[in-house]
């Protein structure tokens, strides 16, 4: 009896480990707990998800991000209400946003970048992904975020982006050229577009929203009230996604 009750037992944990490895993320998602959260140092109503990941910054390498006048400047102190117009002025009703702060030298970015897109088109109806670029890794960093912007102007955001998150080649004008032909865009228009005020203006309130929260490196995440600093695996995002879901938060910006 004994050993019919221990071969039962094996049977059932052996059973377990084959729904969780065989029955996809879904499954663990749904079992996996939360994250630790800490308010501490957060604008108020938002949250960090605590412990540790993957961050790209300029520590490495002393002679990255340092200012050399290219980089963008911070937007004036941005009150509560522009500090939440900035992050989900895009947002639409019903769904979690998803602000994605990301710079193209960061290999980070495009691990999470990925990630990010097929969980939005997994879950359109409920996931609003809202790119802000935020170039603090040297000055094709920067450039590929001026070429990425002007693109928008061309309805060519999505494709400039997903080429230069790549981190096949070294940012330059030519690359960026070659690129707008290859898209069919205006390379005339682009190039002209990458110095236009309203580029220099959204980088700017960009790094203004990114400082509020104390970032320091690439990347950085809002799902909805919840900031992350740094690349989370799939299911950690689903978590704190579902996580957003349930909690009802307005993210007017009541949050």
């Amino acid at each position: 009896m004994t050993t019919r009750r221990a071969f039962l037992t094996l049977g059932a944990v052996a059973l377990g480990y084959v729904a969780l490895t065989k029955g996809g993320p879904a499954l663990w998602s749904r079992l996996a707990p939360l994250p630790e959260f800490s308010s501490e140092g957060m604008p108020e109503g938002f949250r960090k998800r605590m412990g540790a990941a993957e961050l790209t910054t300029g520590l490495a390498n002393p002679l990255i991000g340092i200012d050399d006048g290219t980089a963008p400047q911070p937007a004036d102190e941005l009150d509560d209400a522009g500090l939440c117009r900035a992050l989900f002025a895009d947002a639409l009703p019903g769904k979690v946003p998803v602000s994605y702060f990301t710079d193209y030298n960061c290999p980070y970015c495009r691990v999470l970048g990925r990630d990010l897109r097929e969980f939005a088109q997994a879950n359109p109806d409920t996931v609003q992904l809202i790119y802000h670029e935020l170039p603090l890794l040297g000055v094709s960093s920067v450039l590929g975020a001026h070429a990425a912007l002007a693109a928008r102007k061309q309805a060519a955001y999505d494709l400039m982006h997903a080429r230069l998150n790549t981190g096949v080649v070294r940012i330059n004008q030519s690359y960026i050229e070659a690129l707008a032909a290859e898209f069919g865009l205006d390379a005339q228009q682009l190039l002209s577009d990458m110095s236009a005020p309203e580029v220099g203006a959204q980088l700017s309130l960009s790094k203004g929203v990114a400082n509020r929260f104390g970032v320091i490196g690439t990347p950085f995440l809002l799902i909805g009230r919840t900031a992350v600093f740094g690349r989370i695996d799939a299911t950690t995002l689903e978590r704190i996604f579902r996580d957003e879901m349930a909690s009802g938060v307005s993210y007017g910006c009541a949050v």
